[in-house]
Order: C-alpha cells, then sequence, then structure tokens
C-alpha cells in the first residue's frame, strides 16, 4: 500500500459522503494542474515561460480599438507618456503628481504573463477608471443596450518571443512607477506623502486644498450621516467629530494602502506578472501581425539543442501533476467502494 492508499484509508469510511466530495474535488484539482501542466509547457496554455516550446508567451491589455494598430505597429515604448496610459491610470498618474525630483516617466512597454491581469489593465483602459464597481456598471449597461460583445470582458495582444531572442531583450527589474520603492509598503509611504500629499502615518493632508476641506474626509463624513448630525457647537460633539474623523482618517488610510499592494502586486516585476521592456516590441512577435511567424520544428529542434536543462525541467512539470493524476485514478475507485 502506498503512501496515499495509508492517509485515505485513515481518513475515508464507506459512508463518509462528504469526505467523498473531496475526492472528486482532489481529483477536478489534478486533472486541471496536469492540463495547465501540459499546456503551458507545449506553449498552447495560460501565459507562462514554456519550457518545453521554447517560446515565452506574454499578453498587453489595452483597449479594443487599439488591438490593430498594434498589432500593425508593434508596442511603441513612446506611448508611456501618454496622459491616458493604462498603467499610468493604475498606478495613479503618478507621472502628473508627484514631484518632479521623486519621479520621471519612462519610456517603457508594459506586459504581463497572466490574461486576467491583461483583461483587468484593458477594462481600466476603456473606462477610464480603476474603480471596480464603477467599471462593472459601465459594463453591464453596455451589455444590456448592445448585447454580448467578446470585448466586454476586454481585450489584448498576445506576444509569443522565441526565449533565445527574449532573453536579450532589455528589461526592467523593478518598475519605476512604483517611485523606486523596494516593497509594497514603502510604496505606500511614497505614494501618500508625494502624490496625494498626505502624512503616511496620520493620513491628514499635508498641504491645504484651495477650499480648505479635505473631499475625501467630507465624502466620508457624509456617508456617516453628514456634518450637521456630529456637530451640535457642544465640547462634547466637537469631541464625537474629532473621534469620528481620526477613525474616518484610519479608514481611508487602510484602503488607500489595500490598493497601493494591489498595484503592487499587479505592476511590479519581481512579484512576477509583469514584463517591463524598454525597448519597442517589433511585429514579429505580436500574433496576428502581418509578418508574425509561429513555432516552426527548426526553431523547436535548435531550442531543444540549445537548452536541454530547461526542456527537462519542462518536462518534470508536466510528468508530476499528471504522475498526481494516474495515482488518483488507481485510488479513488478504491475510496468510493469503501
Amino acid at each position: 500500500m502506498n503512501a496515499f492508499e495509508d492517509i485515505a484509508k485513515k481518513h475515508f469510511s464507506r459512508n463518509n459522503y462528504a469526505n467523498k466530495y473531496v475526492v472528486g474535488a482532489l481529483t477536478g484539482a489534478a486533472l486541471g494542474l496536469a492540463g495547465e501542466a501540459v499546456s503551458n509547457q507545449l506553449g498552447v496554455g495560460p501565459f507562462k515561460d514554456n519550457d518545453i516550446s521554447g517560446r515565452v508567451k506574454l499578453v498587453h491589455g489595452t483597449k479594443s480599438t487599439a488591438v490593430q494598430p498594434i498589432q500593425d505597429t508593434g508596442l511603441l515604448r513612446s506611448h508611456a507618456k501618454d496622459a491616458d496610459n493604462t498603467t499610468n491610470r493604475v498606478a495613479g498618474n503618478i507621472n502628473q503628481q508627484a514631484s518632479s525630483d521623486i519621479f520621471k516617466v519612462p519610456e517603457v512597454v508594459y506586459t504581463q504573463k497572466s490574461i486576467p491581469g491583461a483583461l483587468g489593465m484593458s477594462l481600466i483602459a476603456e473606462e477610464g477608471t480603476t474603480n471596480k464597481k464603477e467599471i462593472l456598471y459601465k459594463r453591464l449597461q453596455k451589455l444590456d443596450e448592445e448585447g454580448w460583445d467578446p470585448n466586454l470582458v476586454g481585450s489584448y495582444v498576445e506576444l509569443s518571443i522565441p526565449y533565445d531572442e527574449y532573453i536579450k531583450l532589455p528589461t526592467l527589474a523593478e518598475n519605476p512607477e512604483m517611485l523606486n520603492a523596494k516593497s509594497a509598503e514603502e510604496y505606500f509611504q511614497l505614494y501618500t506623502r508625494h502624490v496625494l500629499k498626505r502624512d503616511p502615518e496620520t493620513f491628514e493632508l499635508l498641504e491645504p486644498t484651495a477650499e480648505g476641506v479635505d473631499p475625501q474626509m467630507e465624502a466620508a463624513l457624509r456617508k456617516r450621516g453628514g456634518l450637521s448630525s456630529v456637530i451640535d457647537g457642544t465640547e462634547e460633539g466637537f469631541l464625537k467629530f474629532k473621534n469620528i474623523k481620526k477613525d474616518v482618517l484610519n479608514e481611508l488610510k487602510e484602503e488607500m494602502r489595500s490598493k497601493c499592494y494591489s498595484k503592487w502586486s499587479l505592476l511590479q516585476p519581481s512579484e512576477g506578472n509583469t514584463v517591463i521592456f524598454t525597448e519597442d516590441i517589433p511585429t514579429k512577435y505580436i500574433v496576428g501581425s502581418k509578418d508574425y511567424k509561429g513555432l516552426s520544428l527548426s526553431e523547436q529542434l535548435q531550442y531543444i539543442k540549445n537548452h536541454p536543462a530547461r526542456v527537462v525541467n519542462g518536462i518534470v512539470k508536466c510528468v508530476l501533476p499528471v504522475g498526481l493524476l494516474a495515482t488518483l485514478g488507481a485510488v479513488v475507485p478504491k475510496l468510493l467502494r469503501r
């Protein structure tokens, strides 16, 4: 009896139907892992480094109207400075808001390793906002008015780059949109101080607005019932207002910290989701362009010759999940008969 069967015998009984559902879930997970592993390595699955095929698959989320122009001209780094650039929107347009001595906009091309991440960037580009609820509302409105369209969930262009050419392309290890921060927390601190002009600890405005009010603070207080219900002219009323204001500022601070951490995870190359190129990406790497060429047998054989260790690594990544699937295939029927 192997270790898997031994564990199963200990925890699964004939009448324990709940556990049998768990077996089903495990089998489904194994199928998913095996399918994803094999499709990844053969270069036809989710967009990760394909150790067997030798092609690096990336995606670039964009507006639906920009897909064809990109396929015609390539991905141009000069667009990074556009005011409505998607990454600028996600990062908070810090090129326009932060002090020039803190941040300068680089001319780079942003790509991602996952389709969901690229679709999210696309929706931000389409709707001009990073507010998820607002994006969802606008998309549902379009669905109701215009009917189903694949672009409702976002648009992207796909890149397929031979590995030996990919490793020669200049990339950035850190995202300059992250204010040269070394961690998500440092990014939150820098973004709060230099972009929002707030104290990172208290979240109070460092510079008073022309109107003398804090718009975010005022909006948050109104959600709590308005200012008039808090300030009644008494000392007790002002103390109450002071405490509520502190609570609201803490809530706003934690909300912004969460957003900054999400941006860091999405846009920082060291997190493994984003690849930033410092050169234009020519059309020969963009699927659907007139001069794109798919993987050929000669390219595949040359890659295997140049990188045997990577190919073996890819095969191992396929074999392990498939082996798990085979083990479950042998054990599950026994479990279900108990």
